[in-house]
This record gives C-alpha cells, structure tokens and sequence, in this order.
C-alpha cells in the first residue's frame, strides 16, 4: 500500500543503506538508482540522498519537476542550510531532510504523501 517509492544515492554504499531505511519504513524501495534519479522517474516518490548541496541538484531538481510534476522528491542532505533547503523548495522538492534521516520522520514523511495524493 502507498505509493511506489524510488531510491536515489551517489554512492553504492549509501543507496544500500537508504534501502535498508525505506525497507524499515514499509517502503522497499522499488528502483534503486547509483547517481541522479531520470527526468522519466516512473515511481510516485523518489527519496534522494544528495549528500551536499549543489547548484547541480538545484539544476537537475528543476528539470525533475518540468519533466514529472506529481512526482514527490524528498532530498537528503548533510548539512541542510535554510537557504539552499528554501531554494530545493522552490525548485521542485517536496522536502528536505537532514542525513542521516530517522525511521520516523521518514516514514511520517511518506505518510503524509500518501495522504495528499488520495486527497
């Protein structure tokens, strides 16, 4: 139940363990992608570490939500500036999250989602 949720990470080691975080959460994830997610992500949400920020991410985040406005894009970031978390805002993300995530706002996190796509 809930919608289909992708797994984004520029180190294999890093996908491994936000797989771990989502199968925990109740989400498994059902593609696992090694660097950016694709403009075409076909799942509803794609929780994605993006370890720091970068005009880069700002730059592809743009192009996600040009390419798939429904989809949900939840980053993870290291040290998560209010500056650059407002601007992946406005750019296209549906939230941004401190790393190392924890179960339960993640999960709370995806609850939330769930229940604005049904509305």
């Amino acid at each position: 139940p809930g919608c289909r949720v992708a797994a984004a990470a520029s180190r294999p080691l890093d996908l491994e363990g936000l797989a771990d975080l989502l199968a925990a959460a109740g989400r498994p994830p059902v593609r696992r992608i090694c660097g950016r997610p694709a403009v075409d992500e076909p799942a509803d949400v794609v929780v994605w570490d993006v370890t720091s920020a970068s005009a880069d991410t700002l730059t592809w985040l743009r192009m996600l939500a040009a390419n798939r406005p429904g989809l949900a894009v939840v980053l993870l970031e290291s040290f998560p500036r209010g500056d650059w978390a407002a601007a992946a805002l406005a750019a296209g993300a549906t939230a941004v999250l401190a790393r190392p995530a924890s179960l339960e706002s993640l999960t709370g996190l995806l609850l939330r989602i769930d229940e604005a796509r049904a509305a």
